[in-house]
């Protein structure tokens, strides 16, 4: 799952991070470091800010203090489906959403779009659902045609809210396996999760508790038992 020193070099940076919400503070001068080559994992009870803390770093929220150093564009897994569920969108529409950023929605798919768009659904394992509706999928074969978007983007950061939750054990072995895919590759992998094996399957894992980071930890397993 570990990359060449030369292939770690890119690093995702929180610096002094503070957030909080009306009477309710939530990050407080968090620092956070994520080095390509390794699937960092996010843990925290529910409420401690992991969410909030994903927002920051891929700048849906701004931070009330501090900085968020990228080391080039980022694609973003939600938990849940940020699409709306009536419109009659397929999985190769949504999977075609991630080349948006390269390209803008308003202009026609080159060859190169196309080929992308085919290539990240064979890789999660969901093109024989290409023209499937969104809303005839079950919860997992969501969350890979959510995952395919991200990787059509080609962003060197992948960053996936708890990825893995609701999830049969045969899909969450995929998850981790094409996060440690991707790690491999030299990209950044940061992901917030508290399933257990996840949490094994991560090469490091940061303990975010009362609004800081308190751990950061290598893991003991590298893959699902």
């Amino acid at each position: 799952m570990l990359v060449s020193s030369a292939a770690t070099t890119a690093e995702l940076r929180a610096r002094d991070v503070w957030f909080a919400y009306p009477n309710r503070p939530v990050l407080q001068g968090v620092e956070l470091s994520v080095r390509a080559g390794e699937v960092t994992a996010l843990r925290g009870d529910n409420g401690a800010g992991k969410s909030t803390l994903l927002d920051i770093v891929c700048g849906v929220r701004r931070p009330h203090r501090g900085t968020v150093e990228l080391p080039g564009r980022i694609a973003y897994v939600p938990q849940r489906t940020d699409l709306d569920s009536r419109l009659p969108v397929t999985v190769r529409d949504v999977v075609t959403m991630g080349t948006w950023s390269d390209r803008g929605w308003w202009r026609p798919l080159r060859r190169s779009d196309r080929f992308a768009v085919q290539a990240a659904m064979e890789r999660v394992g969901i093109d024989h659902l290409a023209s499937r509706r969104l809303d005839e999928l079950s919860g997992g074969q969501v969350q890979r045609t959510l995952m395919a978007r991200a990787l059509t983007t080609g962003a060197p950061v992948i960053v996936l809210d708890e990825p893995t939750t609701g999830l049969d054990r045969e899909v969450r072995r995929v998850v981790a396996d094409l996060l440690a895919e991707l790690a491999a590759e030299g990209r950044i992998v940061l992901h917030a999760t508290h399933d257990d094996d996840a949490l094994a399957a991560s090469d490091i894992v940061l303990h975010l508790t009362h609004g800081t980071i308190t751990k950061a930890e290598p893991t003991t397993s590298a893959a699902i038992q």
